[in-house]
């Protein structure tokens, strides 16, 4: 008996994780740079965290162009775009000097890493599953957490041994190796590159996929539902909280008396639950449906908020790790299978890449927004008091966007 072909998707999903592991060091390693760079440069964490803004301005900017362009351009060369401006940004990093020079270098990184990140990858999986799309899409999405688990405490290492410069030097290299590998090995756009229907595919694929790319509605009929501006509120808070929290972890942990190397070590337990986290996500939400599923990752949210406020002892610091790592996947593996949900394949990238915009609107203001606060405060106490609040906010509003959406969807296909 022949033995049954791997189907070529779940490679393309593997050189998704090693893209988004390329993706993860940046995003997750910077704030290990807050302290010293602040020393080195003279300044506040408040002017230092406002690179995200400049960073997640220009890729707010671009991400309504990026649905459009990935579908109407040669996808693979987009995506190469991305991996060689990024990689020169990266590598641009060690050359700071002054603080604009950062900010600089920030929305160069900003403007291009919309081309490698949510949206492309939302689309390749969107190209290659009808049926399993939501585990998918977790585990493409899951190598973020990978390479910040190892990342960070080499890059806090080599700031301890060396310096901050070498330290983003050596994470440049990293980055290149993780981007460039998989476009020129493993990526593949369509199904039809190798020979193959999507997986979940009939074979009668002329009517099928006709039928499939037909269900949902369109992106100029979805921003007329209520359903649609609830889930870009939700998406923008989401983002807020989220970065808001992350990037000033490994200071909140110092400021409350752990050494800088076991506040790298928890966030490394962060990365290494996020990954299982989002591939928990991707089976949880097809096993237990939208409602469950978001019921539990914004309750683990909101009680990780609750934890970090007493994370003085190693144990609870280990504890807010675990936890928030496990709910981490709530934008690269929650919302995008949501907006599927809600709003349908026809236009699924489209809609997407739109949405997205809002959650890089969050996460610009959210990492300024703890720092000033800790500079007026003395504390991000009163920061994860009020993000706690906010994350119950996230959860109910989610739920209303559902109930729109049903009523929303059958109205426009009448």
């Amino acid at each position: 008996m022949a033995k049954k072909k791997i189907f070529y998707g779940w490679f393309v999903v593997a050189g998704c994780m090693l893209l988004r592991l390329g993706i993860g060091i940046p995003n997750y390693s910077l704030s290990v740079f807050l302290k010293p760079m602040c020393d080195s440069l003279g300044i506040s964490r408040g002017a230092f965290s406002a690179y995200s803004t400049f960073s997640h301005l220009m890729t707010m900017l671009m991400l309504p162009l990026m649905g459009e362009w990935f579908r109407k351009y040669n996808f693979k060369r987009l995506l190469w775009l991305g991996a060689i401006m990024t990689t020169v940004a990266m590598f641009s990093y060690s050359l700071v000097r002054k603080v604009w020079h950062f900010y600089a270098f920030s929305a160069l990184y900003g403007i291009f890493s919309g081309m490698l990140n949510s949206v492309p990858i939302a689309m390749l999986m969107a190209n290659w599953f009808k049926k399993k799309r939501a585990l998918a899409t977790s585990i493409a999405f899951a190598g973020s957490g990978i390479s910040a688990m190892v990342m960070v405490p080499v890059a806090n290492a080599i700031i301890e041994a060396a310096s901050w410069q070498a330290a983003f030097r050596t994470i440049a290299v990293a980055y290149m190796v993780f981007t460039f590998l998989p476009l020129i090995f493993i990526i593949k756009v369509h199904p039809s590159e190798v020979g193959e229907l999507a997986y979940g595919e009939e074979a009668d694929a002329c009517e099928e996929s006709t039928a499939v790319q037909n269900q949902g509605i369109t992106r100029n009929e979805a921003m007329h539902t209520k359903a649609f501006w609830l889930v870009a509120l939700c998406m923008l808070l989401t983002g807020f909280v989220f970065m808001g929290t992350q990037n000033h972890v490994i200071a909140y942990l110092t400021d409350v008396g752990h050494s800088s190397s076991f506040a790298s070590l928890s966030y490394s337990v962060i990365m290494l639950f996020d990954t299982a986290g989002k591939i928990l996500l991707g089976l949880v939400f097809e096993r237990l449906g939208f409602k469950k599923t978001t019921a539990i990752i914004f309750g683990l949210f909101f009680a990780s908020e609750c934890v970090l406020l007493f994370a003085t002892t190693r144990a609870m610091a280990i504890l807010y790790a675990v936890m928030m790592g496990l709910c981490a996947g709530i934008q690269t593996g929650l919302y995008p299978t949501v907006i599927n949900y809600l709003f349908g394949d026809r236009e699924y990238g489209l809609i997407y890449s739109n949405l997205n915009v809002m959650y890089f609107v969050g996460m610009s203001l959210g990492v300024p927004a703890s720092g000033y606060i800790y500079d007026f405060c003395k504390s991000y106490r009163p920061a994860w008091i009020a993000y706690g609040i906010v994350i119950v906010i996230i959860a109910m509003m989610l739920f209303v966007a559902e109930r729109f959406s049903k009523r929303e969807v059958a109205e426009i296909h009448r």
